[in-house]
């Protein structure tokens, strides 16, 4: 990010956005269509909310990764970390 100030958004390109809100969109319209059952509304649930957390995971490393000073990042790499 260029800016001093970056727009709190910024944090994704609008792509990221569309896709988001088509799949909110996507979700309440399979929801309240009540076309699949809610045993597979559940497990899909489970399934979803597990893939959710195992990526906020990734970005939380990512984070951790990103915000090491130089010489911190060079001693876990000499740890092999």
């Amino acid at each position: 990010m260029d800016q001093s100030h970056p727009c709190v958004f910024s944090f994704f390109n609008l792509r990221a956005y569309v896709l988001m809100l088509t799949m909110i969109g996507g979700g309440i319209l399979l929801r309240r269509s009540q076309l699949i059952a809610p045993q597979l509304l559940n497990a899909f649930y489970v399934c979803m909310g597990t893939l959710l957390l195992l990526a906020a995971l990734r970005f939380y490393r990512a984070f951790a990764r990103y915000s090491e000073t130089p010489k911190e990042k060079q001693q876990n790499e000499a740890c092999g970390g």
